[in-house]
This record gives C-alpha cells, sequence and structure tokens, in this order.
C-alpha cells in the first residue's frame, strides 16, 4: 500500500511586520520579518523562545512585558516565530533582564546583539 504524504500545516505570522530583512552578517540567509522598530546602533534583545505554534496572546508572555517591548520575528522558511525583549543598550542591562526571564519561567533563553536592526547572533 501506498501512502501519500501529508502536506505540511502552513504557518503564519500572528503580528503586522514593521520591516523585512535577510541577515548580510550572518550565515542566517533567512528572511526575517518583525515587528520591532529598526533601531541605529548595537543593541541587545533577550530571546525567550521561538516557536512553531505561537499565538501572541499566549498568557505567559504578561509576566514578562514589565522588563521591556516584546517583539516578534517570523521565518518563514522555517516556520518559527522568535519572541524577543529588547531593547538594550548595555550587554550588562540584557543580563540582568534574562536571569529576571529565566526565574519567570523561561528558562532557554538567551541574549542576541543587534546592529542597525538586523540580528548578528546569540551571545555567550
Amino acid at each position: 500500500e501506498r501512502t501519500t504524504p501529508k502536506p505540511k500545516p502552513t504557518v503564519k505570522q500572528d503580528f503586522e511586520a514593521e520591516y523585512v530583512y535577510i541577515p548580510q552578517t550572518t550565515s542566517e540567509a533567512f528572511e526575517i520579518r518583525t515587528d520591532a522598530p529598526r533601531l541605529a546602533g548595537t543593541y541587545y534583545k533577550v530571546q525567550l523562545v521561538a516557536l512553531a505554534n505561537f499565538k501572541r496572546t499566549d498568557k505567559r508572555y504578561d509576566q514578562v512585558r514589565n522588563l521591556g517591548r516584546i517583539d516578534y520575528e517570523f521565518i518563514k522558511d522555517k516556520g518559527l516565530t522568535r519572541v524577543l525583549l529588547g531593547d538594550y543598550s548595555s550587554k550588562e542591562e540584557a543580563d540582568g533582564m534574562l536571569d529576571t526571564a529565566t526565574k519567570k519561567g523561561f528558562r532557554n533563553a538567551f541574549i542576541v546583539k543587534y546592529q542597525d536592526g538586523e540580528r548578528l547572533g546569540m551571545i555567550k
């Protein structure tokens, strides 16, 4: 018996994109749609999660809304939405927010560096 493979579910972004870009500074050559403002200079964000089944209204984000603006990045090629807190002008400030976010249940959160609106990558 032959079975027909099931089509992959269509993943849609659950927010209005502010701008779209393909990173030029990293090996990640996927189109990224974000609702974040495009800022000049270097800054940091805390990535809380990356999800295939993202719901903007998920109540778990309520506990970190006071730590910064919540931004979303949709990567269509991967079918993922990144949820980030930002923006922080120093790594030290981002470290403090990461610590708080981790204590509030986002145990896999990490810091990401940005330059002129483009993601440069994770900070160790």
